[in-house]
């Protein structure tokens, strides 16, 4: 470039400097911003999924354990699953006597009479929703750990209610929790999930009882 002939020329240089300063200063693009973002994509990926699985319910987690308990966790998901099968099957008008019989073996004393005492109340519930019976059928059951004398089962049940118009409703959640009385597993009580998550969602107390209302109360039944 020819040297500056004039204060005017000279002006035109400096600014052209100024602008060619400038544009070296301002930042450029960083190529390593993508790279970045997915890894922080991926750590947060890898966060979610670790959180999942802590969330997994130990029921699961646990359910094909072959420890040396393994005797006793299959009598305890076989106890669980007649409980809820017995305590879920209810004719209106009918004696019940199978399914109470396998409540006094299977149940301790306080959970036979909250169990007995259910009963006039699902039938008097039966009544205005014009269902006959309904049996529970158990299509799920996953045993948490057995810590000594205590055990915890989730038990699901699909129940089928014999009405004007008969309608399956699935996947009743029961906790059915075990205690060992002199060498024998007892369900000493049952909390109805569905109940219970409904309650808290609405603000309610949850209710600890023997499941069975079509309605997806927590009454008892049998």
């Amino acid at each position: 470039m020819a040297p500056p002939t004039s204060e005017a020329d000279q002006e035109a240089v400096d600014t052209a400097d100024q602008e060619d300063t400038a544009h070296e200063d301002r930042p450029k693009p960083d190529s390593s911003v993508s790279g970045r973002a997915v890894i922080v994509l991926g750590i947060a990926v890898v966060v979610l999924v670790v959180a999942l699985l802590v969330m997994v319910p130990a029921y699961i987690r646990l359910r094909n354990n072959q420890g040396s308990d393994s005797s006793d966790r299959n009598t305890v998901a076989t106890t669980a699953s007649r409980a809820a099968e017995a305590m879920t099957s209810l004719d209106a008008s009918g004696p019940n006597t199978a399914q109470a019989d396998v409540i006094r073996q299977l149940g301790t004393d306080p959970f036979i009479q909250q169990y007995v005492s259910g009963i006039e109340s699902i039938r008097k519930l039966f009544g205005p929703l014009k269902v006959s019976s309904e049996r529970g059928t158990v299509t799920k059951v996953y045993v948490s750990d057995i810590d000594k004398d205590q055990a915890e089962v989730i038990v699901v049940v699909d129940l089928v209610l014999v009405a004007e118009t008969p309608r399956v409703v699935p996947n009743q959640y029961l906790r059915v929790h075990l205690a060992k009385l002199s060498g024998q597993w007892k369900v000493d009580n049952v909390e109805d999930l569905n109940v219970s998550l409904a309650a808290t969602a609405s603000g309610g107390a949850s209710t600890t009882t023997t499941p069975a209302a079509p309605s997806g109360t927590g009454s008892s039944s049998g």
